[in-house]
């Protein structure tokens, strides 16, 4: 995983399996409707027509996050499930 480079404006995210407590309320994936993810990586940010790298977002690595509901791509690496999406299907930072 320390080799995986995340391109563009983009996070590779991890499902979160246990409970979770965030501002004294503990999440639950199977008490909510949305799951929630942990941001592995992030990518660089967007490349623009300049040719400079621009960061869009105020994400980091560690937050816990709702995305959209089919958001994402399901990928695989060293045996573990990811999602992959765009800073912008990312909707709430909890």
């Amino acid at each position: 995983m320390n080799k995986t480079k995340i391109i563009g404006d983009r996070a590779l995210l991890q499902e979160n399996k246990a409970d979770k407590v965030i501002n004294g309320i503990i999440l639950t994936n199977d008490s909510l409707s949305q799951k929630t993810y942990t941001i592995v990586k992030l990518g660089n940010g967007r490349l623009t027509e300049q040719g400079t790298i621009y960061r869009t977002n105020p994400l980091k690595e560690g937050d816990t996050v709702i995305i959209a509901p089919n958001g994402g791509l399901n990928v695989e690496i060293d045996d573990e499930k990811y999602k992959l999406v765009n800073c912008s299907d990312i909707f709430i930072v909890l």
